[in-house]
């Protein structure tokens, strides 16, 4: 190739170019910076996740990652600052550094709790309320009215289909 073209290649270009582990390395390298080049989108921090979390639009600055991990896309601050800007959590936390210790302790305080709720109980796919079982089938009703398999979090409805009928008490769906 001539070492002055500036015609972008595409990754099936790539691929007959150099083979299909440099088309790999072209399709990751793509995506990466499209996700740097939105402003909606931002990389996971957590150590070892690497996936990119979406903003949604009218939402604060605070994501949640697949992972579980909560933080503001635009600063990275572990639990997110909503309803501050960061500019503003800045100012708070330098005119205030005494409080910066107890929101700490409150965060880690929250953590735990997160990490004691995805061991110990489920989320209702209808209103994202935390519900725990003590006993009895897998089918719960949340106190929002929705219907719901404590086992894999998906709708009842969907388990009155599955092969080999309704069983209350095995779920055969996957997570």
């Amino acid at each position: 190739p001539e070492p002055t073209c500036k015609l972008p290649l595409d990754e099936h270009a790539v691929e007959a170019i150099l083979g299909t582990t440099a088309r790999a390395k072209f399709v990751r390298l793509a995506a990466a910076r499209d996700v740097d080049a939105l402003g909606h989108m931002a990389w996971c921090p957590q150590p070892g996740c690497g996936k990119a979390v979406a903003r949604e639009q009218n939402a604060g600055l605070t994501v949640r990652c697949a992972c579980g991990y909560r933080f503001c896309c635009s600063c990275k601050l572990p639990g997110g600052h909503d309803p501050c800007s960061c500019e503003q959590w800045g100012a708070w936390r330098e005119a205030r550094p005494q409080l910066e210790e107890r929101h700490k302790e409150r965060r880690r305080h929250q953590d735990r709790n997160e990490v004691w709720i995805n061991r110990n109980a489920q989320h209702c796919p209808g209103c994202q309320g935390v519900v725990q079982r003590n006993g009895g089938c897998n089918h719960m009703v949340c106190r929002c009215g929705v219907h719901f398999c404590y086992v894999c979090g998906r709708r009842w409805e969907e388990h009155e289909t599955q092969r080999g009928g309704i069983n209350y008490y095995k779920c055969r769906l996957p997570k």
